[in-house]
């Protein structure tokens, strides 16, 4: 997410770098999730969507994001349809880490590093694992921080 919207200068391809984004979690899941014989895909809901984002936003590491949204609110007039939808999970995501403050901000940081190191530990336990393993330890891992509820 930071390399596409600190790349761009223009507030309309800053917010196609966020819907990028968005898009990259929901193809991930996909991917994640494959249809099993006789059953339809589930698709992942708002409430399942939201947390990822929330991390996601957290681990980019924009810096100021409450002032890349209110530009994006104040050069564009966004409020209906998909890219309506995208920037107001982004704004929802940006306010959430807002009112986190700093410390609880800290503590979320220091629970992603631990949850890194615990996946590096078990990737180098584990050894070569396949893409769709290494998403499952990411799902497990984002469900025991508290991420997907």
């Amino acid at each position: 997410m930071k390399t596409g919207i600190g790349k761009s200068t223009l507030p309309s391809d800053k917010l196609a770098a966020i819907i990028r984004c968005a898009k990259e979690i929901m193809r991930l899941y996909k991917e994640e999730h494959p249809v099993e014989l006789n059953k339809e895909q589930i698709p992942l809901g708002a409430d399942d969507f939201l947390p990822v984002f929330i991390f996601t936003v957290l681990r980019s590491d924009l810096g100021r994001a409450a002032s890349l949204l209110a530009l994006l609110n104040g050069m564009l007039n966004v409020k209906i349809g998909e890219t309506g939808y995208y920037l107001a999970t982004f704004e929802a995501a940006v306010e959430h880490v807002k009112s986190m403050g700093e410390e609880e901000e800290e503590k979320a940081k220091e629970e992603e590093k631990a949850g890194r190191a615990e996946a590096d530990e078990l990737a180098e336990a584990g050894g070569a694992q396949s893409e769709g393993d290494s998403g499952k330890e990411l799902e497990k891992l984002l469900a025991g921080s508290g991420f997907l509820g």
